[in-house]
């Protein structure tokens, strides 16, 4: 997983996801290019999960202020390395479900494990939704 700006989001593909403004009640759906003109003071985005046609997987949070963005292409990883999980949707309407896939990393020795290592969840990602 990498960190990006909003400019660096490539805008000539499509997409599925959300965005959920701070002065809204409930997210927007997006299906297609990502809007980056939601990217602005006010109102600001709160969050926004989007998964792109070639499988990367953008997360946006705004914290203080700013626009932290990560991605990651879910094609690239191991699969070994990775659960997926659904969660109902309460705020999406026509969405049942939003799938995620968290990645575990191999951790350090774990003392309380005779020195024997583990895998550590690392981090989670938006991976589409059920409709």
């Amino acid at each position: 997983m990498k960190e990006i700006t909003i400019q660096e989001i490539d805008d000539t593909i499509s997409y599925e996801g959300y965005y959920w403004l701070s002065n809204q009640d409930e997210p927007q759906l997006v299906s297609g290019p990502i809007p980056k003109d939601i990217f602005k003071n006010l109102p600001f985005v709160i969050e926004a999960n989007f998964l792109g046609e070639n499988n990367s997987s953008i997360n946006i949070k705004n914290i203080d202020g700013k626009y932290m963005v990560h991605v990651v292409n879910l094609k690239d990883l191991e699969d070994n390395n990775l659960t997926s999980q659904q969660f109902l949707s309460h705020h999406l309407v026509g969405v049942k479900m939003i799938k995620l896939v968290q990645y575990w990393e191999q951790g350090q020795p774990d003392e309380m494990l005779a020195g024997l290592t583990t895998l550590t969840p690392s981090w989670t990602a938006f991976a589409g939704f059920v409709k």
